[in-house]
């Protein structure tokens, strides 16, 4: 019976090891926020026939956030108040067009709020009427996009569509999103 106590004992020592990272000597954060980025996307149809491409890309860190975005994710984790993100492609039958989710899980309505005004662009209007709490969205004649942002509660969510034939699409899908948070 002894030896099986010191097996249990090594057991529960060697797995607090794991848990923490300074040896094992104190509990793991418990405050930390789960990832909650993927359960407001919108459903598959939700906007006429479009459809998820793929299952959704998540980024839990500054590494994959930048990986995933490509540039300019420092935006979002000012503050410390970046949790995740998820990034999706819906594509459609009958439109050439696709429309580009990305959905920010930003801890609470501070960091949601900092996050919307850290990724402000010159070009943005204010969409009228507004979707969620504060929505705004402009063309990049550039690239030939329409980009609409929206945020709500925790959430800040950016849609991007081809310009022009895209662009009512797009406010669609930010109103579906917003629909679900």
């Amino acid at each position: 019976m002894p030896t099986l106590s010191r097996i249990l004992m090594a057991s529960l020592s060697l797995s607090l090891c794991a848990c923490s990272d300074d040896g094992g000597t104190k509990v793991p954060d418990q405050g930390v926020p789960s990832c909650t980025a993927k359960t407001p996307l919108a459903a598959d149809n939700a906007v006429g026939d479009f459809t998820q491409e793929a299952a959704p890309s998540m980024a839990s860190t500054l590494t994959a956030l930048t990986a995933l975005i490509d540039g300019g994710s420092e935006k979002y984790t000012q503050g410390g108040k970046f949790v995740c993100m998820a990034w999706v492609k819906y594509k459609s039958t009958t439109k050439a067009h696709t429309l580009e989710v990305w959905l920010f899980d930003q801890t609470d309505v501070a960091g949601a709020t900092a996050a919307y005004a850290n990724t402000s662009n010159p070009d943005d209007t204010d969409l009228s009427p507004t979707i969620g709490e504060a929505a705004r969205g402009h063309e990049n004649t550039v690239s030939d996009i329409y980009q609409a942002d929206m945020r709500k509660g925790k959430y800040l969510v950016r849609v991007i569509a081809s310009k022009g034939t895209g662009k009512d699409d797009a406010l669609a899908m930010l109103t579906a999103v917003a629909g679900k948070i």
